[in-house]
């Protein structure tokens, strides 16, 4: 079966460069966009019943950032175990 990795490593390095400078920036841009979603919902029943939860302490920022650090790890994981992603992931540089 031909896979999105292997089927943009046998276009020639031109089409290959337009072709990752339009997937790439998608990518990551929906990666940023369903990550802080899912992380404000993970964030707002962690921080249910405290103050941190609206106001910039140390606690608050500190929480954030481990669940947004937490999601980006759990995504790159389930991209690796996934065949279709590894080979999307595991394509050579352009």
């Amino acid at each position: 079966m031909l896979s999105v990795g292997s089927a943009y490593g046998a276009l020639e390095p031109v089409f290959k460069k337009i072709a990752y400078s339009f997937a790439i920036p998608t990518i990551i841009m929906l990666g940023v966009l369903y990550a802080s979603v899912v992380g404000r919902f993970l964030f707002f029943r962690i921080m249910r019943n405290s103050v941190h939860r609206y106001s910039h302490s140390l606690v608050g920022w500190t929480v954030w950032i481990a669940v947004i650090a937490g999601l980006w790890v759990f995504a790159f994981i389930i991209a690796g175990v996934i065949p279709f992603f590894n080979d999307l992931l595991s394509n050579p540089s352009i």
